[in-house]
């Protein structure tokens, strides 16, 4: 059977609970929603949803941000009287002095959604090319890319959700359970 765009729709907002519940990381949700988004029937659509508990089973549980060093995924839900447009504004106006001074760069400016992405060498990288010579000059070849995502969208005539999830280090991650707080 064959499925619908709203049928594609309610799968991906049921992943995006699960993603802020902390049962699926940055890159399982990520892949998870564009097979969501490409599925024709049904079967498909339910290999999505496989391995994640049903709706109304569990309560989803609220899971504070962690604030331990280094480069860690996270994922914080705020919630605003403002407009979409406005809220992304507003939550960016408070941290995007942590993310430009890390070197995040805008890669995607819509209205309501903003990316933020940036790609470094790790240390290891250098130690392992002067260690491992010649042969170690194969690990600068290696980089890591990491995203921050600020997406709002409208709960109901009152009340806008921004969601705020990503991969970045504790400064952002901090600066965000920050503004969350506020809230």
């Amino acid at each position: 059977m064959r499925v619908s765009d709203a049928d594609r729709e309610a799968a991906v907002e049921m992943l995006r609970e699960h993603f802020f519940a902390g049962r699926l990381d940055v890159e399982e949700f990520t892949e998870r929603v564009e097979l969501a988004y490409d599925a024709r029937t049904i079967a498909e659509l339910r290999q999505v949803e496989s391995e994640l508990p049903a709706a109304g089973r569990s309560a989803p549980a609220r899971r504070k941000p962690r604030l331990l060093p280094g480069n860690m995924s996270f994922a914080v839900r705020i919630h605003t009287p403002k407009r979409p447009r406005e809220a992304v504004d507003d939550v960016l106006g408070d941290v995007i002095t942590p993310l430009t001074g890390l070197g995040y760069l805008p890669q995607s400016e819509e209205p309501t959604t903003r990316v933020f992405a940036r790609t470094q060498r790790p240390t290891w990288t250098i130690v392992a090319a002067v260690l491992l010579f010649p042969l170690g000059l194969l690990a600068l070849l290696y980089s890591e890319r990491s995203q921050v995502v600020v997406s709002a969208m409208r709960v109901d005539d009152d009340l806008t959700a921004v969601d705020v999830y990503g991969t970045a280090p504790l400064a952002v991650r901090r600066a965000i359970r920050d503004r969350a707080a506020e809230d």
